[in-house]
């Protein structure tokens, strides 16, 4: 099992074959602030399934449990973090087919166990 480091933004997709994907397991660790790097903002679509703990959108106010999922387009702004507990989050980043052409999977900004929304 490969667990990321907490630098959360410098790790993008790389080139597999014709297509560019990055996936992998990070673990945030208890008491982690992302803020001095700001809202986030790539040029991928990334998928994060949070697998256990918990992690706070500062900018939202809001906090994501375990079973919460994101799926967010290209540019979409989400961010800075701040896990009270610590996480461990699935993470699958990937380029968009075409400019323009993102799969529908990945235009629903979240989805937290059918039941909340935000953009974790």
């Amino acid at each position: 099992m490969f667990i990321a480091a907490a630098d959360y933004g410098s790790t993008q997709p790389s080139t597999a074959g014709s297509s560019e994907v990055l996936t992998r397991l990070v673990r945030w660790e208890p008491g982690l602030d992302t803020s001095l790097s700001g809202v986030i903002r790539h040029e991928w679509v990334e998928e994060v399934y949070l697998l256990e703990g918990d992690l706070h959108d500062l900018t939202l106010d809001q906090t994501f449990r375990t079973g919460d999922f994101a799926a967010r387009p290209p540019g979409m702004e989400h961010g800075p973090y701040r896990p009270t507990g610590g996480c461990v989050m699935l993470e699958i980043r990937y380029r968009p087919l075409s400019v323009g052409r993102v799969p529908a999977r990945a235009r629903r900004p979240f989805l937290g166990e059918g039941r909340r929304g935000g953009s974790l």
